[in-house]
C-alpha cells in the first residue's frame, strides 16, 4: 500500500488522496456508527458503481480496519477521519 502525502490544510495535515472519497462513500451512512458498521456500509458501497477506484476503497477498508477502535460510537465523518489518521491537527 502506498503511503499517502500529508497536504497541510488550514492548521490540520489531511491525507487528501484517501480524505475525499472517505468522505464521498460515508456521505448517506447514519450516525452514530461503530468501527463494524462503518466497514459494512463501505463494504456495501464497493457494490455501487463510484468513480472511487477498487484499490482505493481497499486502501480505505484496510486503513479503517486498523485504525479504528472497537466499541466506539462515531457521531460524524470528521470523527472517522480523525480516528483513521486522514486527518492531523
Amino acid at each position: 500500500m502506498a503511503v499517502p502525502r500529508l497536504i497541510h490544510v488550514s492548521g490540520a495535515f489531511s491525507s487528501l488522496p484517501l480524505l475525499i472519497p472517505l468522505g464521498q462513500l460515508l456521505k448517506d451512512l447514519g450516525f452514530p456508527a461503530d468501527k463494524n458498521k462503518i466497514i459494512q456500509f463501505v463494504q456495501r458501497q464497493q457494490e455501487r458503481p463510484t468513480n472511487i477506484s477498487e484499490e482505493r476503497k481497499q486502501d480505505l477498508l484496510n486503513t479503517l480496519q486498523e485504525k479504528l477502535e472497537e466499541g466506539k460510537q462515531y457521531q460524524n465523518v470528521s470523527q472517522v477521519t480523525t480516528a483513521a489518521e486522514l486527518v492531523r491537527r
